[in-house]
């Protein structure tokens, strides 16, 4: 029996404890804990039956740089010992593929997804300021006869853009831990959410921000003023 197995029955001395499970028998050992269900779900108790007169299955490791070999001769041992029932087998690191193949798909489509959305919203971010700063020609201009120089223009341009960045944060933060803290409630073991990953997030967003609308920014402030003040 496995130690959960050990735990919910309350027994201080197992080995040689008595019980009946399928039939007579005795605990004979008892084996350390381990995963034998998805994720998802916690350890449960095992207990394993040693049958003689009964072979289902069996577990080989072999060597995978004569893997077909090994196959082979695997094939021609079972042979010798059943011809009713065909040779079948399957290896246990594509059982384990199947089981979170999900979570593999998932995580390589979020991948892709968040790359096209952080590009579309450089992209937006990068059109809006263009047309903000072109809004804000004349304003340049007169900010730059009165003394600002081409430093507090620019400041003035990505704190405004920040501003917004910053109120997008606060509201998606509480949205994206939602559906994650949700997500990984489906598995037994996971990760615990932080607000350092919201934070760094939110940081990497504004600086991102910051270098994409300064390129703009830079470019209004460096304007003539005389041309802005001209500007129509």
């Amino acid at each position: 029996m496995n130690e959960e197995a050990v735990r919910q029955m309350k027994l201080k001395n197992p080995v040689g404890t008595s019980l009946s499970l399928w039939g007579d028998g005795k605990i004979i050992a008892v084996v350390k804990d381990y995963n034998f269900m998805p994720l998802t779900e916690k350890i449960q108790p095992l207990a394993l039956k040693i049958r003689t007169n009964l072979y289902r299955l069996a577990v080989i490791r072999v060597n995978m740089e004569k893997l077909a070999e090994t196959v082979e001769f695997i094939e021609d041992k079972y042979a010798n010992y059943t011809a009713n029932s065909p040779f079948e087998y399957h290896f246990m690191d594509e059982d384990f593929d199947r089981i979170y193949r999900f979570e593999t798909r998932l995580s390589k489509i979020l991948k892709i997804f968040t790359v096209l959305a952080i590009s579309i919203a450089l992209l937006g971010l990068y059109g809006l300021s263009a047309f903000i700063s072109e809004q804000r020609t004349k304003e340049v201009g007169v900010r730059k006869v009165m003394g600002a120089s081409i430093q507090n223009v620019m400041i003035s341009f990505v704190i405004d853009f920040c501003k917004l960045v910053i109120l997008s944060a606060i509201i998606a933060i509480p949205i994206s831990w939602f559906i994650l803290q949700n997500w990984l409630n489906s598995f037994a073991y996971s990760l615990q959410l932080t607000p350092d990953v919201f934070v760094f997030s939110g940081l990497i967003a504004v600086v991102v921000a910051a270098l994409t609308v300064s390129f703009q920014a830079y470019k209004s402030a460096n304007q003539n003023p005389i041309e802005s003040l001209r500007y129509e």
